[in-house]
């Protein structure tokens, strides 16, 4: 079941997200407490829940056109079992409800997950970037 995160949830999507850590020349603000509960303040982050708890996390920022995955992660030990896929579905369906025309989302080349992201629908757009020297991808998915 996906909802909501409230306050309550913030140390446990920073642990999940801490798997996804990079060292970085800057900071790594994704897995951060406080970068977490801002977003939670915000209404941008979303859990989806199994009977042992969170097992997958989502921020999505949105505007009036685009809305962005910020940050998305599942278990290690859940991978394959859809709750990726169910969390893009999720924001999919949040976008369109609030008459967004594009779904975007970055990441980090070395986490692997262009197969991915390209199975549920988007598309790497351009070539690589870098951020603070590291590679990413970037995908773009049209709601119109």
């Amino acid at each position: 079941m996906i909802q909501i995160a409230n306050p309550d949830d913030t140390e446990e999507i920073s642990l999940l997200n801490r798997q996804l850590r990079i060292d970085l020349p800057c900071s790594f603000p994704w897995d951060t407490p406080e970068w977490i509960a801002e977003e939670i303040t915000k209404g941008n982050y979303y859990v989806y829940r199994d009977w042992e708890g969170i097992a997958g996390a989502l921020c999505l920022r949105t505007d009036s056109q685009n809305g962005n995955i910020e940050a998305m992660a599942i278990w290690s030990n859940t991978h394959g079992q859809g709750i990726g896929r169910k969390l893009v579905e999720f924001a999919v369906s949040r976008c369109r409800l609030l008459n967004i025309g594009t779904l975007s989302v970055h990441s980090f080349c070395l986490y692997g997950v262009r197969p991915f992201y390209e199975k549920c629908g988007f598309t790497c757009v351009g070539d690589t970037r870098t951020y603070h020297e590291v590679p990413y991808y970037s995908f773009s998915m049209s709601l119109k």
